[in-house]
């Protein structure tokens, strides 16, 4: 299961959970963007946030689209997630097999869409 959200001015695939034990941890958080608006200054600036953990798995801090493909067929359901660049270039991608969920999690996917802000 993952969640979609955009809005933060800048890119990440997360796991809810912050370790393996924890409730959450095989489910994803996917921070879509930034598509044209300023980088947050907060993952260029912050050294804590490129330290290796199993919690964070990619944080971009450049222009990036997000992708969502969907693979619903009975012998393989998964999700993979791409982070393509201005120029076209894959920066990340990520396959998460959906086939440890019950089949009836796949329709209940929501993407969170937020217009953007007069700032930007």
């Amino acid at each position: 299961m993952f969640d979609g959200a955009g809005d933060f001015h800048f890119g990440a695939m997360t796991r809810t959970g912050g370790n393996r034990n924890a409730l959450g941890y095989n489910t994803f958080e996917v921070l879509a963007g930034p598509g044209g608006s300023n980088i947050n200054p907060i993952v260029r600036n912050n050294v804590l946030l490129r330290l290796p953990r199993s919690q964070y798995l990619k944080f971009l801090d450049t222009h990036t689209y997000t992708r969502f493909t969907a693979n619903a067929t009975s012998s393989e359901r998964s999700m993979t997630i791409d982070f393509v660049n201005d120029e076209g270039t894959f920066l990340f991608q990520r396959r998460l097999n959906m086939t440890v969920y019950p089949p009836q999690v796949l329709g209940q996917i929501c993407l969170l869409y937020t217009s953007p802000s007069p700032r930007d």
